[in-house]
Formats: structure tokens, C-alpha cells, sequence
């Protein structure tokens, strides 16, 4: 068996004094710690070597902490720092930080001060990483008691650095016992960020404990392969907002929960997503839109419309004057209402003409309004929008690849353009507690413009309509299903069921024509 014992900053400085002649401290307050190794490699003509490399021995300043660093975190940032670099120097320190909430305040820093470092630099370095690091995370949460912690770390190519402040009051037990289970969740939403392809791991954060906590921030800016990444994302009990931005785009998305009324059972609610991500498919590749980019947006779209914090739909006798019947709720998507974006980054692909820039620009949205007065005289207006807007560059069918320079013999290509929009409206109206109104209505409307250049000529322009649409009384259909499962007839109430679940397939918005117009030829019995 093999034993692993933890990491101690130590043993590096053992190693490194055993090594290394150290410049003379100028502290006796500093903690210090090995630089990261380095290899040696040894060519041959071992006289010229000797001529070459026989000097006095090189004076290196170790790597410095700011504090003492007896403890698991200054452990993990040193591990950390020794062996990684960039924003990949957070790898465990986002759980180790929450996970020690309970002994309050924490500071601490390593720089690399490099030579002839004095005290007074030491210390612009150690300001520096705190506060002006080139990859920073921030974790900001506020307690229901109004408590204020603040959680933040920063890494540049010299130095590493966390901190934890809790100010406008102290933490209780079930406090620091709700920050600690977000230890995991903290280290993923770090860990999807900070990979070579960034992605968002969020939706852990999503499910901190509503009763300790009332709100959380996170906030972080880091350097990728491709350029900065930025996220800002914020959630309480009744609002979700999330904002990026990278090389490749842009996102924006939000998600207002506080009319659960209208928030479906969980199985509604991923059958909604799910009919929304195959949308998002179909998006990408009419639009020819950066996959990377789109998967981000699935992601997020998923995590924010998952795990509602909301508290339980009313149930008995009650019921009705809070919620939804289940044949009303059958003609809605179970969602929370919501906006959403993605906006790619424009390129300029064709140097013969600048002006033709490759582009990718969908949004998305969900609103309701339910006029609730009269509890038993409910009515709910439940709209859905889409608009997508694309252009981009394609090779002449048959023709192979595109090769697009600026000479006029590349200009074979195809250069496409695409305005799309979709709208869904679902109204339903109960009087004196009975379902007088269920009318579901669809339309999309699609253009794609297509302009056929060969040898750098415009030889075709066409542009191509395309619309469908319709509307559908489910009054009949819904009374009947609500009557038969009255019932207590096992058949009558799997059918009514039935009835009611091929409805809800209907619910959500359906951008192409093509699926409007199977939509409305389905029959639902």
C-alpha cells in the first residue's frame, strides 16, 4: 500500500537550501518556499562546459508567503504554484477556502519576487496579486442574517493569491455549515473556467441552502489559450442573471422565478429543456454557428432553468387558489420566464470583400402574465419569441473547400444570409374555477438570402421566404381529460394523462416552419 502525506512547504524549503545558495533574508517574518524545478541538460565537450558554466554560485530569492503557512491552504497553494501556471494555479484552492469557513478572516500570498528583491517590492507584488492579478475569481455571498462574505483569489505569472472577509456581522453554525457545502460546487464552476476549452460548471451553485443563504456573486476574469474569459453571475430566491464574454462571444442570459404559479413539475421542465437544446442545434447549424460558443449556451440555458429554488406548489382543498389546475399548467412549458442571448464574435473571413463579416446573433425568451385578482377567475397569457440572425460564408456546392484570398479566382463561394423569427402564445382562462379558455398559437418565419459569387462575380441573388403557422382551441380536449380523471378509474386517468402530456409537447416554441406544420397536423385525442 502506499501512503500519501500531505503536501509541506518545508520539505521544498529543505530541498532548495540543500540546492541553492539563498540571497540573505532581509526578514525573519517571511515564510519561504523552493522555486519551481527546473531541468538540466548536459551537452557534450565537458572542458568547454567547465570554462563556460565555473562561476559563483547563482543567488536566487525563493518563492515568499505573505503569512504563516502552516495550514492546508498555504499548502495547496504551494503545490499549486510549483506545478501549474495561470489561472490552472486555482486547482483545489476554491473548496479549500470554503471548507476552513469556520476560522474566520484568512489572508495569504506567494510571489516569485525574483533577484535583488527588497521588502518594499515583496510587498507591491503581494498588493499586486490581491488586488490587480490577471485571473481573478471572486465568490460573494450574503446570509439571510446579512452577513457578508467575500471569497477571492488571483494568480499572475509571478504570484498566487486568496483571501476570505466576512464583514456586517459574524457567521452562525448553520452559516459556515451552508458555505462548506458549497465547497465542491464552488471548485467546479473554478474548474470549468479555468480548462484549455472553458466551460460552465454553475449549476451547483444554484443549489445552496435558501435558508442560510440569500444570495451568491460569482465573479471571475481569466486568461485563456485565446484571450480573456469574464463571467458574472448572480442568484437569490428569485433571480438568476449570468453574463460572459470570451474571444468567441458573448452570453447573456436571466431567469425570473418569482411566480412559481406558472414552474411545472421537474419532468415538465426537463421536457421543455430538452425540446429547447435540440432548437439550439437546429440554430447552430442554420446559422453556421461556433459550436464551442453554442455549447456554452446549452450549458448555461440548462443550469439556470434547473433545480428552481422555489418553495412547494400548494396542494388539497386550497390548491386552486394558488396554483395552476393541472389542465391549465398542461399548456404551459413549466419554465420560469426567462431572456436569453448569444451574440458570436463577428470575423471578416473574405479579404476581397471586408464587408461580408461571418456573424451569429440569436435570442430567446419566455414572459408571462397572470392575472391572479380573482383567484377563481384566473387568467394566464404565456409568450414565447425567437430571433436569429446569421451570416456567413459556404463553398459552391461540389467545389470543395473554401480557400478565400484577395484575388478574384478564390471568390467562389456562397455567401449566406439569414433572418429568422418564431412566437408561440398559449391564453388560458378559468371563471368561478372551471377552465373557460385553452388556445394555443404557433408561427416562425424564416429568409435565407443566398448570393452566388464565381470568380469574384455575383452571378446569383435569391432570397427565400418561408412561414408557417396556427391555432388551437384545447378547451373540449381538457375538459374531458379533466372530468375523466375524476374517476378514480385507473384507464380513465392514464388516458386523461395522456391527453394532457401530448398537449404539453405543444407548449414549447418551435422555430422552423417545417415544425409548426407538423405541430398542427398532430392529433391529440
Amino acid at each position: 500500500m502506499t501512503t500519501i502525506t500531505p503536501f509541506n512547504p518545508n520539505a521544498l524549503n529543505q530541498l532548495y537550501n540543500a540546492s541553492v545558495t539563498k540571497a540573505p533574508s532581509n526578514t525573519n517574518t517571511t515564510s519561504t518556499l523552493a522555486p519551481r524545478p527546473t531541468t538540466s541538460v548536459t551537452l557534450g565537450q565537458p572542458s568547454i562546459d567547465a570554462a563556460v558554466y565555473a562561476s559563483p554560485a547563482v543567488r536566487i530569492t525563493p518563492p515568499v508567503f505573505e503569512n504563516p503557512s502552516n495550514n492546508a491552504v498555504s499548502s495547496r497553494m504551494a503545490a499549486d504554484f510549483s506545478l501549474r501556471s495561470g489561472p490552472q494555479q486555482f486547482a483545489g484552492l476554491g473548496a479549500a477556502l470554503l471548507s476552513q469557513i469556520g476560522n474566520g478572516n484568512f489572508s495569504q500570498s506567494l510571489v516569485a519576487p525574483g533577484a535583488n528583491a527588497t521588502p518594499a517590492s515583496i510587498a507591491a507584488a503581494q498588493s499586486r496579486v490581491h488586488h490587480s492579478a490577471t485571473n481573478q475569481i471572486t465568490l460573494d455571498v450574503t446570509t439571510t442574517s446579512g452577513a457578508q462574505v467575500e471569497v477571492t483569489l488571483g494568480s499572475d505569472s509571478n504570484g498566487l493569491a486568496v483571501q476570505v472577509t466576512v464583514t456586517n456581522g459574524t457567521l452562525s453554525a448553520s452559516d459556515k455549515s451552508a458555505l462548506e457545502s458549497l465547497s465542491s460546487a464552488f471548485q467546479s464552476a473554478i474548474d470549468g473556467l479555468t480548462s484549455i476549452q472553458p466551460t460552465l460548471d454553475l449549476s451547483g451553485l444554484m443549489k445552496f441552502d435558501s435558508s442560510a443563504i440569500s444570495s451568491i456573486d460569482f465573479h471571475a476574469n481569466v486568461q485563456g489559450v485565446t484571450g480573456p474569459q469574464t463571467v458574472d453571475f448572480h442568484a437569490d430566491n428569485q433571480i438568476r442573471k449570468l453574463s460572459t464574454s470570451g474571444p468567441d462571444g458573448k452570453l447573456n442570459l436571466s431567469v425570473n422565478m418569482s411566480n412559481p404559479m406558472i414552474i411545472g413539475s421537474a419532468q415538465q421542465q426537463a421536457n421543455a429543456i430538452s425540446s429547447y437544446l435540440q432548437q439550439f442545434q437546429s440554430e447552430q447549424a442554420r446559422g453556421n454557428g461556433n459550436a464551442a460558443l453554442m455549447s456554452m449556451f446549452d450549458d448555461a440555458f440548462t443550469e439556470m432553468n434547473s433545480n428552481y429554488n422555489v418553495p412547494p406548489q400548494a396542494s388539497g382543498a386550497s390548491a386552486l387558489l394558488s396554483t395552476i389546475s393541472a389542465a391549465g399548467q398542461g399548456m404551459l412549458t413549466g419554465l420560469a420566464d426567462f431572456t436569453a442571448s448569444v451574440v458570436q464574435t463577428p470575423k471578416s473571413s473574405n479579404p476581397f470583400r471586408p464587408n461580408e463579416t461571418d456573424t451569429f446573433s440569436y435570442q430567446v425568451s419566455q414572459s408571462t402574465q397572470v392575472d391572479n385578482a380573482n383567484p377563481l377567475n384566473l387568467s394566464i397569457t404565456q409568450r414565447q419569441n425567437s430571433h436569429l440572425t446569421a451570416s456567413f460564408h459556404k463553398p459552391i456546392s461540389g467545389t470543395g473547400d473554401l480557400n478565400l484570398t484577395d484575388s478574384a479566382q478564390s471568390q467562389n463561394y456562397d455567401f449566406v444570409q439569414i433572418d429568422d423569427s418564431a412566437s408561440s402564445e398559449a391564453q388560458i382562462a378559468y371563471q368561478k374555477g372551471a377552465l373557460i379558455k385553452a388556445v394555443l398559437a404557433h408561427s416562425a418565419n424564416q429568409s435565407t438570402r443566398t448570393q452566388e459569387y464565381e470568380q469574384g462575380q455575383l452571378t446569383q441573388d435569391t432570397t427565400t421566404p418561408t412561414s408557417q403557422s396556427f391555432s388551437k382551441d384545447f378547451l373540449p380536449l381538457l375538459n374531458d381529460a379533466h372530468l375523466a380523471s375524476r374517476f378514480d378509474m385507473p384507464e380513465a386517468v392514464k388516458n386523461a394523462q395522456s391527453t394532457l402530456q401530448a398537449i404539453n409537447r405543444l407548449a414549447v416554441l418551435q422555430s422552423d416552419p417545417a415544425n409548426v406544420e407538423f405541430a398542427a397536423n398532430q392529433r391529440v385525442s
